[in-house]
């Protein structure tokens, strides 16, 4: 009997993502004996590491595909999406609001998944354009 192929690794890693974790804390007690604490720690949502899912659950309508894949196509308003380009790296995040010298947005994965709200000036380098779907 031939042995099943492994699954890839990509597969592994979300199922390994989607469990509950169990840490395990060993500490010697005065006696020698080991005890164990165990605590659960939830991984965090899915949508809060991808800033395209996190831009979709807020309500935009965004096509399929990537940050670096969505092309500039409006100018800023608010429910559309600003995007970034910080250093190669492609982001993008709702926009909430709009003053004269700044637009506020909302946004998931700008600090590794959590989702975030900020104040980001209009001649901001990182900004690549701002797009309406």
């Amino acid at each position: 009997m031939v042995p099943p192929e492994p699954p890839p690794e990509h597969l592994v890693i979300q199922a390994q993502r989607a469990r509950q974790r169990i840490l395990d804390y060993r500490e010697p007690a005065e006696n020698g004996e080991v005890k164990i604490e165990r605590t659960t720690e939830r991984p965090p949502a899915p949508y809060l590491c991808s800033c395209i899912l996190g831009a979709r659950r807020f309500g935009v309508n965004l096509p399929p595909g990537n940050a670096e894949d969505l092309i500039p196509n409006s100018t800023p308003v608010v429910g559309g999406v600003a995007l970034f380009n910080y250093s190669g790296v492609h982001h993008t995040a709702v926009i909430t609001e709009l003053s004269e010298q700044t637009f506020s947005v909302i946004e998931t994965n700008y600090k590794k998944c959590q989702k975030t709200q900020r104040d980001i000036r209009y001649n901001d380098p990182s900004i690549r354009g701002f797009a309406k779907f």
